[in-house]
């Protein structure tokens, strides 16, 4: 949860959020400065995002900022408007967040809301330390500039814990992932996803694309990170589908 709590994303929302707030005041530039060296962009590029969203277009909705560029959707599946088709209704009613702490918001919801756990299946319950209401409120509170003041990653909690934790914790900036495991796990049952994917009710109903996914599942090309997600999405998205489809598809 840090990553939604300390707003974790190579985004220029700390130089958007600030230019919405107090216009082009005395700690634009800086803003512009962290939000170039956060999002690996050029300072016009972080300039042009900041007046367009923070002055020009407030209130627009954050999701139509985010990068959804890489899919295995068949395009005459995908709603014209699909951020107006996903985005919480709450939104409609805050135009007069920054946008990127609207973005926070949603991201926050989206993991308090995301667990549904199969009671059979879960021995413990799940805790997110970080999530307890007053820290979840106090870190509302505090704008997204503020959150990223310096442009470092969770650049706010380094500074707060400078003194508490050895240098070598405050520089770090990755973690161990499983990802390795699972895509060894992956390259072992290809056969299986193969015949999931390419011959399933999905790509049948035209949902995904068949072209698409040949390349990752016949020609074994390497997931790249961005499609890592999405692919994932599609094995949940077609096992779901199998189990409930009217037809009595299963898996053996």
């Amino acid at each position: 949860g840090g990553d939604h709590l300390f707003f974790q994303t190579r985004s220029m929302y700390g130089a958007i959020d600030y230019v919405f707030r107090h216009g082009i005041g005395p700690r634009f530039y800086g803003c512009v400065a962290d939000a170039a060296r956060r999002s690996r962009r050029s300072y016009w590029q972080v300039l042009g995002r900041a007046i367009r969203l923070g002055l020009l277009w407030p209130g627009g909705t954050p999701e139509r900022e985010y990068d959804r560029a890489f899919t295995f959707l068949n395009p005459e599946a995908i709603p014209r408007d699909l951020p107006a088709y996903i985005w919480v209704p709450w939104t409609n009613d805050a135009a007069d967040i920054a946008p990127g702490k609207r973005w926070q918001i949603s991201l926050l919801a989206f993991l308090l809301h995301r667990h549904r756990p199969i009671p059979e299946l879960q021995f413990a319950s799940q805790v997110h330390p970080l999530f307890s209401q007053p820290l979840v409120e106090l870190c509302l509170r505090i704008p997204i500039d503020v959150l990223l003041r310096g442009g470092d990653d969770r650049a706010l909690e380094r500074a707060a814990f400078r003194d508490c934790v050895p240098e070598q914790i405050i520089r770090r900036e990755n973690k161990a992932t499983v990802g390795q495991g699972m895509m060894s796990k992956v390259r072992e049952s290809m056969p299986f996803l193969r015949e999931l994917l390419l011959d399933g009710v999905l790509v049948a109903a035209r949902v995904l694309d068949r072209n698409a996914l040949m390349p990752y599942l016949m020609s074994n090309r390497p997931l790249v990170e961005r499609a890592v997600r999405p692919f994932f999405s599609c094995l949940a998205a077609e096992i779901w589908a199998r189990k409930w489809s009217a037809g009595g598809w299963r898996l053996s």
